[in-house]
């Protein structure tokens, strides 16, 4: 039996030609193909399960799903259709539907790294998510830098960033909005401080001991 998948405009693309899926059709588990649909050859008289999964993170959801003609969005079960004892050719369609989305750019960065929800990107990107999409960002300095400034919306977060002991930061924000990002990052340097008795300083408001280091990120001109 011949199974055809039709995805049914399964992906779109943005003005700088990148694609984006809106979902998948799988076969047993096999992903059909991403643009152009796919043809599979099943067994007679076998079960065959159909799988509709959209891309949510993309706001992407399944609007009607289709075999036969047949329209059988209904009868799905967690997403999945199955064709008993195929004994004949399918077609299977989808089309699916957006709801809202939101920008997410992130910019202004160099001697360093960030990772959007695990994926490493190196230089200003703007990505599409759905509205309430968790957001977490893990942002990490290269060797001798620090971060002088992070931005969420041009309000400094900086202070809110969680240290994750191994050299990373991160923060973790639900997507509510278009939302601009910025990173900076300066030298790093350690700071010691010595002093007789009776004496006292104070490094940006804080009051330290002498043999006090401190981290300082940001230019430091020679005697400071």
């Amino acid at each position: 039996s011949i199974l055809d998948i039709l995805l049914n405009a399964y992906a779109i693309y943005d003005d700088q030609g990148m694609m984006t899926e809106k979902g998948t059709i799988t076969v047993n588990g096999q992903s059909a193909d991403p643009e152009f649909g796919h043809t599979f050859v099943i067994a007679p008289n076998t079960d065959v399960e159909i799988g509709f999964v959209p891309n949510s993170d993309k706001a992407w959801s399944l609007e009607t799903a289709t075999v036969n003609g047949t329209d059988v969005t209904t009868a799905l079960v967690d997403g999945k259709y199955t064709i008993k004892n195929i004994n004949g050719n399918q077609l299977v369609k989808a089309t699916w539907k957006q709801g809202k989305t939101y920008t997410l750019n992130i910019g202004g960065f160099n001697n360093g790294y960030i990772s959007v929800n695990g994926t490493d990107i190196y230089g200003s990107t703007t990505y599409t998510y759905a509205e309430g999409q968790n957001i977490t960002l893990v942002i990490q300095p290269n060797d001798g830098y620090g971060i002088s400034s992070f931005q969420l919306n041009y309000t400094d977060e900086k202070n809110n960033l969680t240290n994750n002991g191994d050299g990373t930061y991160s923060y973790t924000f639900t997507l509510t909005a278009d939302t601009e990002v910025y990173i900076y990052f300066d030298k790093k340097w350690s700071l010691t401080t010595t002093f007789n008795a009776g004496g006292s300083v104070t490094i940006g408001g804080e009051s330290v001991t002498s043999g006090t280091v401190k981290e300082i990120v940001g230019a430091m001109s020679e005697g400071s």
